[in-house]
C-alpha cells in the first residue's frame, strides 16, 4: 500500500484501486473527501511542517493464506494427537476401573499405561501450543485486513487479537467480539470505506457459535478433570479419565469448526480484496 502523503495541508494515501482518502483528524480515521477535494494523479509531496506531525498509520493489508495453511497443518496434527488421546483415555479408564473392582493389576502394567498417558499428553501439548501461536499470528492478520480493506469504527485495537488470549476470563469473551468484528467486516460485498453501522449487522456464521462453544466446553472439561484428577482414589481418577475424553472430544470437534472459520474468513477477505480493488470513484 502507498505511503501517505502530504498535500495541499492534510495527509492523504491512495488505496489499491486508486481512491484517495483524507485524515481527518477529528475522527481519527481516513476519510473519503468530496471528489472536487481529490488530489489529482500523482500528487507531488509537500514538506508536512511542525504543526502536521507524523503521517497517521496506514494498515497493510496482508493476504492469509500462509498463515492460514500453516493452522491447518499444525491443527490437524493436534486432531490426529487428540484422537490418539481419547484412545490412551479409554484404555485407561479400564485399568482404573478394574483397579476400583478390587482386581490386581500389575506395576508393569500400571507403569506402561503411565508412560503412554504421558506421552501423548506431552506430545498434544507442544502441538497446541504451536497451533495456537499460528492461529494467533492469522487472528492478528486478519483483524489488521479489516481496516486496510475500509472498516471504520473497528472496536479493539489489533493488538487484543493476541492479548485477550492470555487474560484470564477475558480471553472467554473478548477474542469471541473480536472475531465476530473480523467475520463482519470482511463481508465482500460491503463497498470501501464502510462505517461501523453497516458492517456490525452483517449476519453471524453459526460455525462461530459453534467454535466458541465447543472450545470453552473443552476448557471447562479440562478444569474440571484436573479438580478431580487430585488425589490417588481409582473411582476419581477413573472419573476424571472420563471428564478429559469429554473435553478431548470437544477439543476436536472445536478444531475442525476452527479451520472452517479460518478456511472462510480468508476467502472473505480475498473476496473483499477483489472487490474493493476493482470499486472506483
Amino acid at each position: 500500500m502507498p505511503e501517505p502523503v502530504f498535500h495541499q495541508g492534510a495527509w492523504w494515501f491512495q488505496r489499491p484501486d486508486g481512491v484517495w482518502l483524507r485524515w481527518d483528524e477529528a475522527a481519527q480515521a481516513w476519510q473519503p473527501p468530496p471528489a472536487a477535494q481529490a488530489p489529482a494523479t500523482p500528487v507531488s509531496p509537500e514538506s508536512p511542517g511542525a504543526a502536521a506531525g507524523p503521517p497517521p498509520e496506514v494498515p497493510t493489508y496482508r493476504p492469509l493464506g500462509g498463515s492460514a495453511t500453516i493452522v491447518y497443518v499444525l491443527t490437524g496434527i493436534v486432531l490426529a494427537l487428540t484422537l490418539a488421546a481419547i484412545v490412551s483415555g479409554a484404555l485407561e479408564v479400564s485399568l482404573l476401573g478394574r483397579i476400583a473392582d478390587g482386581e490386581r493389576v500389575s506395576q508393569s502394567e500400571a507403569d506402561n499405561n503411565d508412560v503412554r498417558v504421558a506421552i501423548i499428553s506431552i506430545l498434544q501439548g507442544l502441538a497446541t501450543i504451536g497451533a495456537g501461536v499460528a492461529f494467533i499470528v492469522w487472528f492478528y492478520r486478519a483483524h489488521v485486513n479489516v481496516r486496510a480493506l475500509g472498516a471504520r469504527g473497528v472496536r479493539h485495537g489489533s493488538g487484543w487479537a493476541i492479548g485477550a488470549w492470555f487474560i484470564p476470563f477475558f480471553n472467554l469473551v473478548r477474542p469471541k467480539a473480536m472475531a465476530n468484528d473480523v467475520w463482519r467486516a470482511s463481508d465482500p460485498s460491503l463497498a470501501a470505506p464502510v462505517e461501523r453501522a453497516r458492517w456490525s449487522g452483517v449476519e453471524l456464521s453459526g460455525v462461530l457459535f459453534g467454535w466458541w462453544a465447543a472450545w470453552v466446553l473443552s476448557n471447562v472439561g479440562n478444569a474440571v478433570a484436573g479438580a478431580l484428577g487430585i488425589g490417588d482414589d481409582p473411582g476419581t481418577l477413573k472419573a476424571a479419565s472420563e471428564v478429559t475424553m469429554v473435553s478431548d472430544a470437544l477439543l476436536i470437534l472445536a478444531g475442525v469448526l476452527m479451520i472452517l472459520v479460518v478456511r472462510s474468513i480468508t476467502a472473505r477477505q480475498d473476496e473483499r480484496l477483489h472487490a474493493v480493488s476493482a470499486t472506483t470513484v
